[in-house]
């Protein structure tokens, strides 16, 4: 007798990295506050200042904050804070908290 099993290899795992510093000084390192991220569906990372004061909101996983405010200034050096609420392909859902430094 024969015994046959298909096994679908799916690629389809998701996962995030968040960085903890940029450096938005133009050089072309570390400039934008920006996830590298595998196989997202939704994703929203909205970025807040050490007094909780909005200073962007990204929609879009391939998005990045270039540290400047909503008004266009550029932000100080210091600590900032982030909300991620995204879901994968697998269905994975992520609701990450973290801060993160801007160095110029």
């Amino acid at each position: 007798s024969t015994y046959n099993v298909v096994i679908n290899a799916s690629d389809a795992a998701s996962w995030l990295i968040i960085p903890n510093i940029i450096t938005p000084n133009g050089d072309g390192i570390n400039d934008l506050m920006q996830v590298i991220a595998k196989n997202i569906n939704q994703f929203d990372m909205v970025i807040f200042d050490r007094w909780g004061v909005q200073m962007f909101d990204l929609t879009a996983v391939t998005q990045g904050w270039d540290g400047r405010t909503l008004s266009g200034d550029q932000a100080v050096n210091g600590t900032y804070f982030y909300h991620v609420q995204a879901k994968g392909a697998d269905n994975k859902k992520y609701d990450l908290k973290g801060f993160f430094e801007i160095l110029y």
